[in-house]
């Protein structure tokens, strides 16, 4: 697995050998970030991944927050419950040298509470949780709640496909793709 643009494109990252992590594929992770880069929805909304202030849920290794570091982000939140695959997270993020701008969270994106306050709100909200478990509209309406989003974040999901987006109503679906078995869900938040 590899990071696949930006300044520390080609780094190797580690992937813990657990059934409990899926990684997104370097095709994907791709993807996704030329479609944020290069979509005219994301445009029009005014995104840009240079100085973004972002958020990894369900990170495990931590490899879309640190593609976006890779690509210009300026801060990442990398959160996921299990100790040990957090780890994994903050070597390969110590291995591409973002650690001086990297937060780790041990915790269920399901339940973050508020928004420390020297935590910047995030403009990129990106959500990999293991397919068919129903952590998506929990985790969405835990970060609205929190004061995680700014006003004018992007929260993009990754679920299995046919997956039927539930967000709380201050996010406007702004893109569905599908990819294979996979489909990449998309918000702009300030509602309709």
């Amino acid at each position: 697995m590899r990071v696949t643009g930006g300044e520390s494109r080609g780094r190797v990252l580690k992937v813990p050998q657990t059934d409990t992590v899926r990684p997104t594929t370097d095709k994907m992770r791709q993807q996704l970030f030329n479609m944020l880069t290069h979509s005219p929805w994301a445009v029009g909304y005014g995104f840009d991944l240079v100085g973004a202030h972002v958020f990894d849920g369900f990170c495990g290794t931590g490899a879309l927050g640190i593609e976006a570091l890779s690509r210009g982000a300026q801060t990442c939140v990398f959160v996921d419950y299990d100790a040990r695959v957090l780890q994994f997270a903050k070597d390969n993020v110590k291995m591409c040298k973002y650690d001086a701008v990297s937060t780790f969270l041990m915790k269920g994106c399901q339940k973050m509470g508020p928004r420390p306050d020297k935590v910047p709100p995030r403009n990129l909200i990106l959500l990999d949780p293991p397919y068919r478990k129903d952590f998506i509209a929990p985790a969405l309406a835990s970060l609205v709640e929190g004061g995680w989003l700014s006003d004018d974040a992007l929260v993009v999901a990754e679920s299995e496909r046919g997956w039927v987006p539930q967000a709380p109503a201050n996010l406007t679906q702004a893109h569905v793709r599908i990819d294979g078995d996979s489909q990449l869900n998309v918000w702009h938040a300030g509602g309709a």
